[in-house]
């Protein structure tokens, strides 16, 4: 019953976020591979680590697959914060017609 709360909030919010237009596809999929990436590794390190708990080494596959699985997610996190001050500051530039591309970014400014 839980589950199916948390998936209601999870439309209602991608909805809000889709109609402030602030939801891109890049993000959907930056979020899908995590989900994926996720489960296809923390899964059966927690399994492996659950069905044997004497096991050093399963320790430390299980504690190896919790640090690449943080440090994925703080890297997803900043991503997002950054396409997002993107998404923010694309109506600023617009206004004062520059149109942000990737080599205008790379170039230094006078």
């Amino acid at each position: 019953m839980f589950e199916l709360l948390n998936l209601l909030v999870d439309f209602i919010v991608l909805r809000d976020q889709g109609r402030k237009h602030q939801l891109r596809p890049r993000m959907l999929v930056a979020c899908g591979v995590h989900a994926v990436i996720l489960y296809a590794v923390a899964l059966p390190a927690a399994l492996l680590y659950i069905n044997h708990p004497g096991n050093r080494l399963d320790e430390s596959v299980f504690f190896a697959a919790i640090v690449f699985l943080l440090a994925l997610t703080i890297s997803l996190i900043m991503l997002t914060l950054r396409w997002r001050r993107e998404l923010r500051d694309r109506p600023a530039q617009a206004a004062r017609g520059i149109e942000p591309t990737t080599i205008e970014r790379c170039r230094p400014t006078p």
